[in-house]
């Protein structure tokens, strides 16, 4: 029942190798399940419930509390979130970051650089009618407006 809390998110089976390091102890475990905000471990001797661990994957370290221990699994709930299929390739474990803080990091485009851009003709070609459209009215509602003062 603790497990289903922990891993409340789009769950990931795997078996993937790593070390734990505790405030008592050090160990290997399996990562025997993972969500972007927690790892499901199999250990020898897991650390103790509500105890801060570092779950080390190659040379990257993830921190961790543990929230959860049934004999010899435990369930870290993880400080930041991780892409999953990263740590199930054995790669290094990116954070994943909520879309609206991803878009912050993305270089942004001018609109000298969106007009210009080589997309498809047609789309080019409507882009084009719409500005010419807009300059138009805000051209004629300039003209009104002096029409109207003088």
């Amino acid at each position: 029942m603790k497990e289903q809390k922990i891993l409340a998110g789009k769950r990931t089976h795997m078996a993937v190798r790593l070390r734990v390091r505790g405030s008592a102890r050090e160990g290997d475990a399996h990562v025997t399940g993972a969500s972007t905000r927690a790892l499901r471990l199999s250990m020898a001797t897991p650390p103790a419930r509500g105890e801060i661990v570092e779950v080390m994957v190659g040379r990257q370290s993830l921190v961790g509390w543990v929230r959860w221990r049934i004999g010899r699994r435990c369930g870290i709930g993880l400080a930041e979130p991780i892409n999953v299929i990263a740590l199930l390739a054995g790669d290094v474990v990116p954070l994943v970051l909520p879309p609206a803080t991803e878009m912050a990091f993305q270089p942004r485009r001018t609109l000298m650089a969106a007009l210009a851009s080589d997309g498809p003709i047609q789309g080019r070609l409507l882009q084009a009618v719409v500005i010419l459209a807009i300059l138009t009215c805000g051209t004629a509602w300039v003209l009104h407006v002096a029409g109207m003062t003088g």
